[in-house]
């Protein structure tokens, strides 16, 4: 009882911490925003507010960050900027459930980012939009997207982001009823949250696997996992 109080108070003061350390940063931005002249610092500043407000599921606000950080680095040479913009609103119309508009925000950013070489930038809004198709429904489209953020992501030998492929991949492969494919997928993803000492992910990876193991009947095999 008392190491499960421990532990609540632990996650508890670890939450206050985090958000203290968030709202900082906002104060940081909100600062630079009001006092800067510089027009590319401003606008990179109202993007960068616009993602944080979204980590805190303050849309309306982020979005109007975003959009008057977009207004302004449209009449800037600042193409990186933008493309940050339109990744970071991209993601609010995301999570609102409005694919729509999140697709066609991911597709903008991803077409400044490819002449620009912004790998990572590339990598990002193609598992996004990949995800986007998944839940479309569009299968095909979305295995393509998925596919080449991992060319990506493993080009860039980043671990992180080639986890998170694999493992989009194979929920796709497993919704289709490929299992053998899905199963393949989970089983690279585990290998990497290893290498990453990444529990929460293993579990996820086991986890994974071990529905699987289910859906085929395996009942044995799922419990193992």
């Amino acid at each position: 009882m008392r190491m499960r109080i421990l532990i609540t108070l632990l996650l508890f003061f670890g939450s206050i911490v985090m958000l203290l350390a968030q709202n900082a940063k906002i104060d940081s931005l909100q600062k630079v925003i009001a006092t800067t002249k510089v027009d590319t610092v401003k606008g990179r500043s109202l993007c960068r507010l616009c993602g944080l407000l979204s980590g805190l599921n303050e849309y309306e606000r982020g979005f109007h960050t975003g959009t008057q950080g977009l207004r302004i680095l449209e009449g800037t040479n600042d193409l990186m900027g933008r493309s940050l913009c339109l990744k970071n609103i991209a993601h609010i119309y995301s999570n609102q459930g409005n694919y729509p508009q999140a697709l066609d925000h991911y597709q903008k950013s991803l077409k400044i980012s490819e002449p620009i070489g912004d790998q990572m930038n590339q990598c990002f809004c193609l598992g996004n939009i990949g995800n986007i198709y998944h839940y479309q429904g569009n299968y095909e489209k979305a295995l393509d997207c998925l596919e080449k953020s991992l060319r990506i992501a493993e080009k860039l030998d980043n671990l992180k982001e080639i986890n998170n492929c694999l493992h989009n991949i194979g929920v796709i492969y497993g919704s289709q009823g490929n299992y053998e494919k899905s199963l393949d997928y989970f089983q690279r993803g585990l290998k990497i949250s290893e290498r990453l000492n990444s529990p929460a992910g293993i579990s996820a990876g086991l986890c994974n696997m071990g529905n699987l193991y289910q859906y085929q009947g395996n009942y044995r095999q799922a419990l193992v996992y």
